[in-house]
């Protein structure tokens, strides 16, 4: 899967306003902190609009709706086209990934996986396929989500503190720069057990990256029209949010 549009999906949850274009930075684990993992979590349940605290106003919106018992997860960018209209961009999150929920000790995550595709055949170099774990907690009705720190969880494996793979590249072979591919990929190895451990232990939650927040009635009724195939957007409303 592409990496901005996997960022995305995590986010729904999920939004790469953090990265630059069609750069890939993401931490994965081989192990969640906790199994098996949790189908739900209640608190998520609903219809929420993202509000990105490392995106600009005006660059677009993201609503977020997971389903009873978090049968479906649906995330929804509202974009400019080329004529500068806003339009609606459904994505059906479990196509591609699996999702689910886990705890260490002291936290909550979302748990997201990629599904294994079965026409790609697997190869011993290929990259192994961890969890992306993403912590949220309360805000009285909202939610606060927090990435892993991968720099911080990247100078722990060069530390030897944990075992792990780290890939950066900023440059092409020549020593150029080449920010359109760059990509900086953390992999940590380890047990249920030493993961849950390790997310307790040492201080890699980044600061709060994305706030959910519960949408207003007329918003669920948007969502309702472009899940089920509009794409149309008023104005008004997109507008209305894109203040700062």
């Amino acid at each position: 899967m592409n990496c901005l549009k996997r960022v995305q999906r995590l986010v729904l949850l999920s939004v790469a306003a953090a990265l630059t274009l069609a750069a890939c930075d993401t931490v994965e684990f081989q192990s969640p902190p906790s199994e098996p993992l949790a189908a739900c979590d209640p608190a998520l349940v609903g219809d929420w609009r993202a509000e990105d605290f490392r995106r600009e106003p005006g660059e677009g919106m993201l609503y977020l709706r997971i389903t009873e018992n978090c049968e479906r997860w649906y995330s929804v960018g509202i974009e400019r086209d080329e004529q500068g209209h806003p339009v609606a961009d459904v994505d059906d999150l479990e196509e591609e990934m699996e999702l689910g929920f886990a705890h260490s000790g002291k936290q909550a995550f979302i748990v997201a996986r990629d599904r294994p595709d079965p026409a790609k055949e697997s190869s011993p170099e290929d990259k192994p396929n961890g969890y992306t774990l993403i912590a949220f907690d309360r805000d009285e009705a909202n939610i606060i989500l927090r990435q892993i720190d991968l720099k911080a969880v990247a100078h722990l494996i060069v530390d030897d503190v944990v075992p792990g793979w780290i890939e950066k590249r900023d440059r092409r072979p020549d020593g150029s720069g080449n920010g359109y591919a760059s990509g900086f990929w953390v992999y940590v190895f380890g047990s249920v057990e030493e993961t849950s451990a390790l997310l307790d232990a040492h201080p890699i939650l980044d600061a709060p990256w994305m706030r959910l927040l519960p949408v207003e009635a007329s918003d669920s009724a948007d969502i309702d029209g472009w899940l089920a195939g509009a794409d149309q957007v008023k104005t008004s409303t997109f507008e209305a949010k894109d203040q700062p």
